[in-house]
């Protein structure tokens, strides 16, 4: 058995908040508890908005504007932090670098608009032909 809290973050963001019970007398206990935990929610409310502030923020910083791609950053830290522990579960990488020969011409030539529209389209066929466990950065 279990009761379902829902809670609204923001105008943006809401959970649900699960309360499994091994029982039904337990069950019933945790029904009178349920303003008790409402109250819990809105007094972090503030830390939680915070929370999801800090992750857009973070994910703002590691990603690309123009194409939406993962930028040097996310490299870095991926290299860093993730990458050890990926290959001590026994993952494998293949790194693949990709040039654009001739894209400062593309840039002169014709202008930096035109330049960012090659940009995002490349982008978008790049991520549109890889698999969900694959990355672009």
């Amino acid at each position: 058995d279990y009761i379902c809290i829902p809670f609204t973050i923001n105008k943006h963001k809401s959970i649900t908040v699960h309360v499994l019970c091994d029982s039904k007398n337990h069950l019933e206990e945790t029904k009178y508890k349920i303003g008790i935990i409402k109250k819990y929610l809105e007094e972090t409310k503030p830390i939680l908005e915070s929370k999801i502030l800090m992750d857009v923020l973070r994910e703002r910083n590691l990603v690309d504007g123009l194409t939406g791609l993962y930028n040097r950053k996310y490299l870095d830290e991926f290299i860093e932090k993730k990458m050890p522990q990926e290959l001590t579960l026994g993952s494998t990488y293949a790194v693949m670098f990709l040039d654009i020969d001739y894209f400062k011409m593309v840039n002169d030539t014709y202008g930096h608009d035109a330049g960012d529209t090659i940009l995002q389209k490349l982008s978008k066929t790049m991520k549109a032909e890889i698999s969900d466990n694959d990355f672009i950065i």
